[in-house]
């Protein structure tokens, strides 16, 4: 029996993402919004995405620009990208590790990819 499920319904997953109202690079995993922003090297992002669409090998995905131009405000090896709005942790990802070597530092983050698989 074959499995399906509606670009309606894996969109609306990823419209709570692009939902995301703050961006938050973080030395360690967090939990909720305040281990996000206890744990992260820089004061909130704003993140920005392009538009939702087919995913690579299926499913559907959306991407989240890279965010440049922030300034460290603690030093740290940076592991995770956190999303949130303004009570809630919406995603957490890991990425390479970013070395913050001091406050003050510019930082980039890279852009990545949220993918939702079809059913299997």
């Amino acid at each position: 029996m074959a499995k399906s499920l509606s670009n309606a319904v894996l969109d609306a997953g990823l419209d709570v993402v692009n939902d995301a109202t703050e961006l938050y690079l973080c030395t360690s995993e967090p939990t909720d919004r305040a281990g996000a922003i206890a744990a992260s090297v820089i004061p909130a992002a704003t993140p920005t995405f392009q538009p939702i669409g087919d995913g690579a090998g299926g499913g559907r995905s959306v991407e989240t620009d890279a965010s440049s131009g922030n300034t460290a405000n603690a030093a740290g090896t940076a592991s995770h990208v956190a999303l949130c709005d303004a009570s809630n942790l919406i995603l957490v990802t890991t990425l390479a590790s970013n070395v913050v070597i001091s406050d003050g530092m510019d930082v980039t983050i890279s852009a990545f990819t949220t993918r939702f698989a079809d059913p299997t």
